[in-house]
């Protein structure tokens, strides 16, 4: 009797140890993911730190955490690369543990999803099984000024300027365990020289210091007789009328000169049928290349595409000058989607209403068609430089270009080309079966 008593009583301590236990680690366990670096180069090696915490004054004798990695991110656990994270350990009360990692990273802006966990409180009287949901970030205040064309507050836009998301630190009670993730955002390499055609150095070199001086549009020096070529908006129409001749203003010279970069995303139309993830990877690297070259020499630099982060607008960097402005504008190649927002043409024409002076505009695509090359036109006519980069798709496309705008012809490598051939066949195979629908439609009509 004494014997059933003792088991009753040592059952019942047992029951109240694992509510007991429940209790207080409940809502105490935090996973954290982050990275070593703070700013992550595409095709580096980085190391990953995985923390799991447990915040509570008892033990867990075992806990399993899986943490799926993102899409295109490896992980190395000393025999062999891995898609997941994988802990089995046991935490003693307010211990933290922390594992090591190498990962292999690729452009883009990697968020890690909910990870899996369970644990229990050895005895078999209590285990948990959980999904952790993914946590909201705190914000963070640009350094830099960003726009989106479709009017996206810029307290939001600050957001993406970070390499390295700060995750939320703040315990949260609750059967739920919520961990603090993080976003690796993985920047687009610069190319090597030797990466370069030949042509192309001619943009940020000794040619690059002709264009230097041109009108300056703030400083007005008096007026003169139009010449072919002027633009129609430098017309003074008073002076016009008073001499009965057109006249157009005269400003003052600057050696102050304006850099763009300009990206099309957008390789078939419609502009939403395909993409082609090594053209838009490549492309992001040239741009970088040519913005890290150009702003060495002092000159002001900004980028625009038609691509977006979200899908909430086309991304456009302002001009501006500075190791800060090249760090805005690597970070938004850094998290360009693989898709376009929006055509090529309606981002020329928005870009071209946001422009105050003459600008160096180098564009680079691999998609052309009559209305790209209006809204090309209608910038050359206002004045700006254009270069335009091609890629091997496009370059014999080229219809309804100024013959005296330079056209250099851009190599895709073959690991780029190899990666997204599928995608681009796939999405042409949409193409064309879109076109004989709707040529059918024709003819039964």
């Amino acid at each position: 009797m004494s014997a059933l008593l003792w088991i009753v009583v040592l059952g019942g301590l047992l029951a109240l140890y694992g509510k007991l236990w429940q209790r207080q680690t409940a809502g105490r366990v935090r996973v954290t993911v982050q990275a070593e670096e703070a700013v992550l180069i595409e095709g580096e090696e980085a190391e990953l730190v995985l923390t799991v915490e447990n915040h509570a004054w008892l033990p867990i004798p075992w806990v399993d955490l899986s943490q799926q990695m993102p899409k295109g991110l490896l992980v190395w656990d000393g025999t062999k690369w891995l898609e997941e994270l994988r802990v089995l350990s046991f935490l003693l009360p307010r211990q933290r543990l922390q594992r090591h990692y190498r990962v292999r990273v690729i452009r883009g802006l990697h968020k890690f999803e909910a990870a899996a966990v369970q644990f229990g409180d050895g005895l078999g009287m209590q285990e948990i099984h959980s999904r952790l949901d993914a946590e909201q970030m705190d914000n963070v205040a640009a350094k830099f000024p960003l726009s989106l064309d479709r009017g996206m507050e810029k307290d939001k836009i600050g957001q993406v300027l970070v390499g390295l998301l700060r995750s939320q630190n703040a315990p949260e009670p609750g059967p739920i365990y919520r961990p603090s993730y993080t976003q690796l955002l993985v920047r687009p390499r610069p190319l090597d020289d030797w990466e370069l055609p030949l042509r192309l150095t001619e943009l940020v070199g000794e040619q690059a210091v002709l264009r230097w001086y041109q009108e300056d549009t703030s400083r007005l020096q008096g007026v003169r007789s139009y010449q072919l070529g002027d633009p129609y908006k430098q017309i003074h129409w008073a002076a016009t009328a008073r001499t009965g001749e057109l006249m157009v203003k005269q400003f003052e010279t600057t050696s102050e000169t304006e850099f763009y970069v300009l990206l099309n995303s957008q390789l078939f139309d419609p502009y939403w049928m395909g993409t082609n993830r090594g053209i838009i990877d490549h492309s992001c690297r040239l741009a970088i290349t040519l913005l890290q070259q150009v702003e060495a020499t002092g000159t002001r630099i900004g980028l625009a595409t038609n691509n977006s982060w979200s899908g909430a607008g086309s991304l456009h960097v302002p001009i501006g000058r500075g190791p800060g402005q090249l760090d805005a504008c690597s970070a938004a190649l850094g998290g360009l989607l693989y898709r376009a927002y929006e055509p090529f043409a309606a981002m020329l024409r928005t870009f071209r209403g946001q422009l105050t002076n003459r600008a160096m505009l180098v564009i680079v695509t691999a998609y052309w068609d009559h209305s790209i090359a209006a809204e090309v036109e209608q910038l050359r006519v206002l004045g700006h430089n254009i270069t335009v980069l091609v890629y091997p798709r496009a370059a014999h496309r080229l219809q309804g270009l100024y013959a005296a705008i330079p056209v250099i012809a851009i190599d895709l490598p073959l690991s780029d080309a190899a990666d997204a051939g599928d995608e681009v066949e796939a999405a042409a195979s949409a193409a064309s079966a879109a076109s004989a629908a709707s040529a059918e439609t024709e003819v039964r009509a």
